[in-house]
């Protein structure tokens, strides 16, 4: 701006005074920028997880468990009720509290699934269990009406 002022100068004129805007106003500016920048991230950040949030399937069945991820892009894990042999529960303060955590269910070999943060992390390592046994107990059955 000054090199404008002084190329805009006439013959023998000489400036007094020149002058940028306030700083207040740059204040202002600033905390445009960082309020509104936050709340832009903050919505960029909810609409990431909300989507997240509802395209994560994990479910059991009699046979396997299985997690989906993605919406654009798609993600499946699988494993069967058979390959099971670990389950862990990863539960912090928070979720000790409310009732919610992870469960890292571990296969034979290197493969393993660990869930999304559910609820009743305890009950769903209870329901697997159970719908092992299930398993193993109807494939014993079948194989001894076929001897």
């Amino acid at each position: 701006m000054t090199d404008y002022v002084t190329r805009s100068l006439g013959h023998d004129e000489h400036p007094l005074r020149i002058d940028g805007i306030a700083w207040p106003y740059h204040l202002g500016a600033w905390l445009a920028l960082i309020f509104l920048g936050i709340l832009v991230i903050g919505v960029i950040i909810f609409l990431r997880m909300h989507i997240w949030m509802l395209t994560t399937k994990f479910a059991v069945t009699d046979r396997r468990v299985l997690m989906k991820t993605g919406w654009l892009s798609l993600h499946t894990q699988e494993l069967a009720l058979t390959a099971i042999e670990e389950i862990e529960i990863d539960q912090g303060f928070w979720g000790r509290l409310f009732n919610f955590g992870r469960v890292r269910i571990g296969g034979s070999g290197a493969g393993h699934i660990v869930s999304p943060p559910i609820n009743d992390p305890v009950g769903f390592r209870a329901l697997l269990g159970d719908a092992r046994d299930a398993y193993f107990e109807h494939s014993d059955r079948m194989a001894a009406q076929r001897l």
